[in-house]
């Protein structure tokens, strides 16, 4: 399926039997990037999923990541997973938030890195690291990544098959408020009944560590939604 058949599909759940015009089609594919883009974002929503690897230096904590970053990418919408690479053994990373980074008194601490945070920095996210490296170890990162964006009506859909009835659905009601029309009881239904859908098959269940790295204190650690529970 192209742009321009998801959007005339859409644009018939709105409009009846009418097809739009190229025009009304370029609209229609700047509402499906803005709504693409605003799931990403969504704390529990729909994003890709990239598995990076990056060459630490040693002394060094903080690297940029995106498009003219330190490690060269899309900027990243978090981090998800994260583990150090050692002579073929494996440590866990921790993420953490701003506010654990804040309590870290001795930044320039030198071992095994064991804590991330991430900076949602732009145009180039920042990570930074705890300790920081003290020898050139490998750092592997699962990031969420926004959904691609689409620059022309007569591209290919490049996402699944089960994807289609979402985004017909839901690009139909934004569509229908930058037309200035209600979409019916039916089109609003179907478009919140498929998002969960698709929502659901995406989820991944909540993984937790239990950790002691907390000032010598064990915590379960939510490495998906950057929660600690006590």
């Amino acid at each position: 399926m192209t742009v321009t058949q998801l959007l005339k599909s859409s644009y018939r759940l709105i409009m009846g039997n009418e097809d739009p015009d190229t025009d009304q089609i370029n609209i229609g594919m700047q509402v499906l990037n803005s709504m693409l883009n605003e799931w990403s974002t969504r704390r529990s929503g729909i994003y890709t999923v990239t598995k990076e690897t990056h060459t630490l230096t040693i002394g060094v904590g903080e690297y940029s990541i995106g498009p003219t970053g330190d490690i060269v990418t899309s900027r990243p919408i978090r981090m998800l997973d994260a583990y150090i690479d050692n002579n073929d053994s494996d440590y866990k990373v921790a993420i953490i938030d701003r506010e654990w980074w804040n309590r870290r008194a001795f930044k320039e601490l030198t071992a095994i890195p064991s804590e991330l945070y991430y900076e949602p920095t732009f145009p180039d996210g920042t990570i930074r690291l705890y300790p920081e490296p003290s020898g050139t170890y490998i750092l592997n990162i699962d990031t969420a990544k926004p959904l691609a964006q689409y620059t022309s009506i007569t591209d290919d859909l490049n996402l699944p098959p089960e994807y289609e009835n979402s985004l017909k659905f839901n690009v139909a009601i934004d569509w229908a408020n930058e037309l200035g029309v209600d979409p019916s009881n039916v089109v609003a239904a179907r478009a919140a009944e498929t998002y969960k859908n698709l929502r659901s098959l995406h989820g991944q269940p909540v993984k937790r560590i239990h950790t002691n790295i907390f000032g010598g204190q064990a915590r379960d650690y939510d490495i998906t939604g950057d929660i600690y529970y006590a």
